[in-house]
């Protein structure tokens, strides 16, 4: 979702200036930008088309767009998402309740044809997975998945809250006890899960 959130560090350097705003409003902005950056922000995105017309408008010439996005569902090479069956329930409602609110949720897929449309050049993909919890190897793996992991513990409520109320019809009560299964299923660390970025 758009951040909109003031809390923002105390010391920065000189030429680095927070401003809050709606990502999904028109832009308005004194000055063009070199270099944009955008990380998971997929679940707050409708037009992901809009926003790259934003970022064009944006830009100085030779400037720099960066998308470092998620797409769902979050799987396993291995088929032990099978062992977490509240996470992939959760998985599953998360993105049909996503869709039917006109959101995708492996929108960054296409992102390289939106790019080539609006007129960018020098499209470059980078893919990889990000573990959830630390099952990976290698000690930098094993800190994204434990980092993941910690994030989507504190996220799942706020996330599933308004799409499974609003768009799937459950109650909160409902909402909250499957989001405390979800919760026992990461916490048990049984699927070698991840995420595609």
């Amino acid at each position: 979702m758009p951040n909109l959130s003031p809390i923002q560090p105390d010391i920065v350097p000189r030429n680095v200036e927070f401003i809050v705003d709606d990502i999904t409003s028109e832009w308005v902005y004194p000055q063009k930008f070199d270099f944009i950056h955008s990380r998971a922000i997929t679940v707050g995105i409708k037009d992901w088309s809009a926003l790259v017309e934003q970022v064009w408008k944006n830009l100085k010439p030779g400037g720099w767009i960066e998308f470092q996005e998620y797409h769902f569902p979050f799987t396993s090479d291995d088929d032990t998402l099978e062992l977490c069956p509240a996470l992939d329930l959760w998985n599953n409602n998360l993105a049909s309740a996503s869709a039917k609110a006109g959101m995708r949720l492996d929108a960054i897929l296409s992102m390289p044809e939106i790019l080539r449309e609006k007129g960018f050049a020098n499209i470059d993909q980078a893919a990889t997975k990000w573990p959830l919890g630390p099952w990976a190897k290698g000690k930098k793996e094993k800190k994204v998945g434990e980092l993941l992991e910690r994030d989507l513990l504190g996220a799942i409520e706020g996330t599933s809250m308004r799409l499974y109320t609003k768009i799937l019809g459950w109650n909160e009560e409902a909402v909250r006890k499957h989001v405390e299964e979800v919760h026992e299923n990461i916490r048990a660390r049984k699927a070698h899960a991840y995420i595609p970025m």
